[in-house]
């Protein structure tokens, strides 16, 4: 495969779109003058800015609210609906907290002490203190807000972030065609619960 195209195929399976002109000329020139390795590049797109303000938001609450990585159409339609949109994951929240994947999971999607255990144990392996279960409920937030906040937190970031950057590299080793066999809408993704 010509470097070109494995620069493309990071692009397309990583981060969700096509590299412009100038982005495909800036790292195929990387790569053939050996500045880089492909791998190198790899890994590069899969933590840049844009993966992490996009990609790892929508990867995190996915495997916040259900337990499990996304598959390729919500992958995809997500991230590009929250790089189009900032409000995008609040729209996400919302309609993972109605839906019946939610509910078989955690029973109910009002904000009381069950769901917001179930979401410390699921989400950051532990059992919330009473005082975080009340601190949770006393901000007023919706549960989709709530989500967020959890998929989002520094806690999970950090508990996540290996199986984050494992899951986008493997993204990116796979032809397009093959991307659901990562993005599978059915497999956990590695969390370190320390």
């Amino acid at each position: 495969m010509a470097t070109a195209d494995t620069i493309k195929q990071y692009f397309v399976n990583i981060l969700q779109r096509n590299p412009s002109a100038a982005e495909s000329a800036q790292w195929t020139a990387l790569v053939d003058s050996s500045a880089l390795t492909l791998t190198q590049a790899r890994d590069a797109i899969a933590s840049s800015g844009e993966a992490v303000t996009y990609v790892d938001q929508i990867i995190r609450i996915y495997q916040a609210a259900f337990g499990r990585v996304p598959d390729t159409t919500g992958i995809n339609g997500w991230t590009n609906d929250l790089r189009n949109d900032a409000t995008a994951l609040s729209k996400v929240a919302a309609g993972f907290v109605n839906s019946t994947e939610w509910k078989n999971r955690y029973g109910d999607n009002t904000v009381n002490d069950a769901v917001l255990q179930g979401l410390y144990q699921n989400v950051l392996g532990r059992t919330g203190s009473a005082a975080e279960i009340a601190a949770w409920k006393a901000t007023g937030q919706s549960m989709t807000q709530i989500l967020i906040g959890f998929s989002n937190s520094a806690e999970f970031q950090a508990n996540s972030a290996a199986g984050v950057s494992a899951l986008k590299r493997a993204a990116g080793d796979v032809t397009t065609a093959n991307l659901a066999t990562v993005f599978n809408g059915t497999s956990p993704l590695g969390v370190d619960f320390g």
